[in-house]
């Protein structure tokens, strides 16, 4: 993460910067070094449970986050978890906005839902009011989950999810990720 902050052109008007984590205490200094406008907490899974031991403690790590987000910032953050309400709270004592990403009803950006092919996927979302059909370029009911969590934070940022949605065609799999074996 630091590298890809150094590497970052002074002309970018945006960045997106991944703060992986394996351990505890790991996540609060790079969110201060990264200082994000807007944050995004994807989802709550067990993959790091060896060094953190449950999965309390994954989701108050991922917490952390808000400990970098510059002030008047949002978190996104997954509504349809059973920690929404603790890393709300959380986002909320530290003055942030927060949007609820995922499928239930209380998701501000929601994703309504979700047809995959081999190559890809129609996924259709609610972002602040207003829906968006979305040809995605990547399978997975994971990726279109995950869109609704950029909508999300494009939102927070002022911007035009529409616009920000039409990205998520041109959006494939990393190598070595997602690729397709028959």
């Amino acid at each position: 993460m630091p590298l890809t902050l150094a590497r970052m052109p002074e002309s970018a008007d945006f960045g997106v910067i991944e703060i992986g984590m394996n351990n505890p205490g790991e996540i609060a200094p790079l969110a201060r070094l990264a200082c994000p406008d807007v944050a995004v907490i994807s989802n709550i899974g067990t993959a790091h449970i060896g060094h953190l031991g449950s999965a309390e403690a994954i989701a108050e790590e991922k917490g952390d986050i808000v400990m970098g987000v510059a002030p008047g910032g949002a978190v996104v953050i997954p509504a349809d978890s059973p920690f929404f309400g603790r890393l709300s709270q959380r986002a909320t004592d530290a003055g942030l906005r927060v949007i609820g990403h995922g499928e239930g009803p209380s998701a501000a950006a929601r994703l309504l839902s979700y047809a995959g092919h081999a190559e890809g996927g129609r996924a259709e979302y609610l972002v602040g009011g207003e829906r968006i059909v979305v040809e995605l370029g990547a399978p997975g009911h994971h990726v279109a989950l995950n869109g609704a969590a950029v909508l999300g934070a494009v939102s927070a940022l002022g911007l035009s999810a529409r616009r920000a949605a039409g990205a998520l065609a041109a959006f494939g799999a990393g190598a070595g990720r997602g690729r397709r074996v028959v």
